[in-house]
Parts: structure tokens; C-alpha cells; sequence
């Protein structure tokens, strides 16, 4: 299933991106310019530089994004 088509559904609020860790970023950061709320699983990007970009994605969007890190703890 290709993560666009769930984008464009307007009836969808939020993402939760569980996917393989290379595409945590790049589907957060979608999510974000289709006006989406996430949360995202750790790690929540492959480096540092996508990191930031997720941060601005979500700051231009004015949108919430969440980073899971309920296992460290344990």
C-alpha cells in the first residue's frame, strides 16, 4: 500500500508511521504537508539533517508530531 493514497483522505486526522526505519522520516515529513498529525516510531530518522528537516516540516505545517520512545525505560 503506498502511504500517498492514505495522505490524500481527507477524513484521516493522523499518521502513525511504523514503518521500516528508513522511511520513518520521509513519512513524517509527507504527513506533515498533507496537513496530518504523527506519531512516529523510534528512532524517528536515519540522521541528524533528517531530523531537523522532520522538525521544520512539522513547525511549517503547524502540525503535532510525536516520537515513541516508550522502551527505554525497561
Amino acid at each position: 500500500v503506498d502511504v500517498r493514497r492514505l495522505l490524500e483522505d481527507p477524513s484521516i486526522d493522523a499518521l502513525v508511521v511504523a514503518a521500516p526505519n528508513h522511511w520513518h522520516g520521509p513519512a513524517t515529513m509527507l504527513a506533515c504537508a498533507a496537513g496530518k498529525h504523527v506519531y512516529v516510531e523510534k528512532p524517528c530518522s536515519h540522521n541528524p539533517e533528517e531530523g531537523e528537516m522532520m522538525i521544520a516540516a512539522a513547525r511549517a505545517s503547524e502540525r503535532c508530531v510525536q516520537v515513541g520512545t516508550q522502551r527505554r525505560s525497561n
